[in-house]
């Protein structure tokens, strides 16, 4: 123990030395035969939205996620470690309308979000993205002024744009990735909505007629009517963009059609796939 705080009444914090936390982590772990020996299984967890700074409920989910990957080890299972994080959102969208906002307004420029320090970078992320929110909350304008936004996300024409999209989503990687290493999480692969939604575009404008229907500028799913179970889902809206449905469809796609080669995971088939939400 590093040091001991009462935090309050009825609180104490106990807290744990860096290196006492890397060595257990480190330890050999024993391996027993249970039904996922041998078999490759994919974990996705920790996938946060960008422009957020890690916080309690990341540290949950990783820890949860964490746990399921060391327990399916200790059953002998084949593992790789995958997290999804969101990267074009309306939301995130909110967020870069601050940011281009800021630029032009001088306030801050494209070098400070290269080359600037790591933590006040990502703390500036986290305020634009309140800021955005509540700016869009507030006025039409700007809401309206985010939805081009998103749609320079879906459209990568504008090079100076593209650049800070590549620049901003490099420095929460790097952050994410940092963060993870300290408490001793090891994921190996992030697969980004924004590749996810092209695949499952793809999939969906390929079986239009056969599993997909065209309904008022949008690409839906219509169960059959003996389906009472299931609605109507869209899938690509009428705006042209893929839903969180279609992403989910591009993601299935990766993790299952030899495609993770792609996002670094190579020479891996997984017999199943699990996920923390």
């Amino acid at each position: 123990v590093q040091k001991i705080e009462i935090a309050g009444p009825g609180f104490i914090n106990f807290f744990l030395k860096d290196d006492v936390v890397r060595e257990e982590n480190a330890k050999e772990e024993i391996t027993i035969q249970t039904k996922y020996t041998g078999q490759n299984i994919l974990v996705e967890h920790s996938s946060p939205n960008l422009f957020k700074p890690f916080n309690i409920g990341h540290l949950m989910n990783n820890f949860i996620g964490e746990f399921i990957v060391r327990a399916i080890k200790t059953g002998g299972g084949n593992v790789e470690v995958m997290a999804f994080p969101s990267d074009v959102s309306l939301g995130v969208a909110k967020a870069l309308f601050i940011i281009e906002k800021d630029i032009k307004e001088n306030k801050k420029d494209f070098d400070y979000f290269k080359n600037g320090n790591e933590d006040e970078v990502i703390k500036y992320f986290g305020e634009a993205y309140v800021r955005g929110v509540n700016e869009c909350d507030e006025s039409e304008e700007s809401l309206n002024e985010a939805k081009k936004v998103l749609d320079k996300m879906y459209n990568l024409k504008d090079d100076s744009f593209y650049d800070l999209i590549t620049v901003t989503r490099n420095r929460n990687e790097s952050y994410f990735k940092r963060v993870l290493n300290e408490i001793g999480s090891n994921i190996k692969s992030f697969v980004y909505e924004r590749e996810a939604g092209a695949e499952g575009e793809k999939i969906v404008k390929e079986n239009i007629g056969k599993v997909f229907t065209e309904s008022e500028g949008a690409i839906v799913y219509i169960p059959h009517e003996d389906r009472k179970d299931i609605n109507t889902s869209v899938f690509i809206n009428s705006q042209g963009y893929p839903t969180y449905e279609a992403k989910d469809l591009g993601l299935i796609d990766i993790k299952f059609s030899g495609k993770l080669s792609s996002v670094g995971i190579n020479n891996f088939y997984p017999d199943l796939s699990l996920f923390v939400t």
